[in-house]
């Protein structure tokens, strides 16, 4: 009922946007019946437990470093533009892959040092010297604490409620001011949704935790263990013994950046055409006093 709801919004002490973890039953995930391994991370947050940074580490020589969170996206924006509600992008090394910038792959991961020592009069022999020394982390964005507010054009708040609430459509387009105040909100708390776009950050760091696993540390094995069985390549120059030294391994650095970066775009796009994974919405909107309320609700509560 919008009355009541948008009393809970004005009112500090029985606002949405003030309710304790504690209160929200949302953050129970056991009925919902989400994937388990979202309804892991929102038992894991609703119990604080802190997520096991340890897994997936295989060895050194692709090391997987927790990344930094930073709670700073104001949550009025994606109400005025296509503004993502969180960010995690990818770093392999110096790289950092988004959603949606073009990434040069080819020089994203490092190879192996090798040593070439002639051993005839065109012959040498290419051995690995150093195994290759490559890092994959992550950097979050994340809501902001809020307040969410922003100044927004009233024929631009019509726009953005139209399709759900013609009323507040109706009042927005009657207004004679050039901008209103826009105050959003999570539904059923700031608190709760902003740790639900925290869950689905954590997808895709999962997701970049199984890639690394499964295509870059194979590779990086296939390095190690020619290095460990002292093998060689005998060839009549160092450029065609690398080459059939990454005939032998299954990829350049390059070709398995690239299907690195493919794949983690591809998993990527497949969890946001999921139910779970698709863009929250507007759930309670209300104009009054040139200040337009709305609320966001999150599809994993």
């Amino acid at each position: 009922m919008i009355s009541s709801a948008y009393t809970l919004i004005k009112r500090p002490q029985a606002s949405p946007l003030s309710v304790q973890r504690k209160d929200v039953p949302l953050l129970q995930a056991k009925s919902t019946g989400l994937p388990d391994s979202l309804r892991s991370g929102l038992e894991n947050m609703h119990a604080g437990v802190q997520p096991d940074t340890s897994k997936g580490v295989v060895q050194r020589q692709v090391d997987w470093a927790e990344g930094v969170r930073i709670k700073n996206r104001n949550l009025a924006t994606p109400f005025l533009k296509q503004y993502d509600f969180g960010i995690t992008p990818a770093i392999v090394n110096t790289t950092t892959i988004d959603g949606l910038s073009l990434v040069d792959t080819s020089r994203m991961l490092n190879g192996p040092e090798f040593h070439f020592e002639k051993t005839g009069k065109d012959e040498g022999a290419l051995k690995v010297k150093e195994e290759p020394q490559n890092r994959v982390s992550y950097s979050m964005e994340l809501p902001s604490a809020p307040p969410w507010q922003a100044r927004v054009k009233p024929l631009h708040g019509a726009f953005g409620v139209k399709d759900n609430f013609p009323n507040v459509e109706k009042a927005l387009l009657s207004s004679k001011l050039d901008e209103i105040d826009l105050d959003a909100g999570g539904d059923p708390s700031s608190e709760a949704f902003a740790d639900l776009v925290e869950v689905h950050e954590d997808h895709h760091v999962e997701d970049l935790k199984k890639l690394r696993d499964n295509i870059l540390v194979p590779w990086d094995t296939r390095i190690r263990k020619f290095k460990e069985a002292d093998r060689s390549i005998h060839a009549a120059t160092s450029k065609e013994a690398e080459t059939e030294f990454y005939h032998q391994i299954g990829s350049t650095p390059a070709e398995i950046g690239q299907h690195f970066f493919e794949r983690l775009r591809h998993k990527g796009n497949k969890f946001h055409k999921t139910e779970e994974g698709s863009t929250p919405r507007i759930s309670f909107a209300s104009f009054y006093n040139n200040t337009l309320y709305i609320a966001w609700k999150h599809p994993l509560g």
